[in-house]
């Protein structure tokens, strides 16, 4: 599955560069901005998966860009910190990907049968819930998700 992952992302990643010359990570934290906005770097890193620190500086380079505003609790532009939003700019790409991302999608697809599709689905949905849910726990607590290993007599 990580082989399978990793070679799939690094193709988005190059469709994505060449099509719309921002990265793939860059998009997909539009998307999280577009769906969850106003948010914060904080929750956009936390609702993604990734390293505040990360976020942060994809942020500043979107806004830059003119992809993303931030503005402050008085509802005036800030320069640091403040809720983020798409701006018109942002959300026309938004748009865009998400056309191009399901044709890519679409056209990878079409070597599965609709019965191989419903059960390729449901299994991508049962593995994200538990992949999530250990994610949760570990970040709570790590020591309860991979405790040292003991066989079924009790040994270690």
């Amino acid at each position: 599955m990580a082989l399978f992952t990793t070679v799939a992302d690094r193709t988005g990643q190059m469709f994505f560069q060449r099509r719309f010359k921002i990265s793939l990570r860059e998009y997909r934290l539009i998307g999280v901005v577009g769906y969850t906005q106003p948010t914060t770097v904080l929750k956009l890193a936390d609702e993604c998966f990734l390293d505040k620190a990360q976020v942060s500086r994809t942020v500043i380079k979107l806004v830059d860009a003119g992809y993303l505003s931030r503005s402050a609790a008085d509802g005036k532009r800030a320069s640091r910190g403040g809720a983020l939003q798409l701006t018109r700019k942002g959300t026309e790409l938004l748009g865009q990907g998400l056309k191009y991302g399901r044709e890519l999608n679409t056209a990878a697809l079409t070597i599965l049968s609709d019965d191989e599709l419903r059960l390729f689905s449901d299994c991508l949905d049962r593995l994200l819930a538990l992949a999530t849910t250990r994610y949760v726990q570990a970040k709570r607590n790590p020591s309860l998700l991979y405790p040292d290993p003991i066989d079924a007599r009790g040994r270690g």
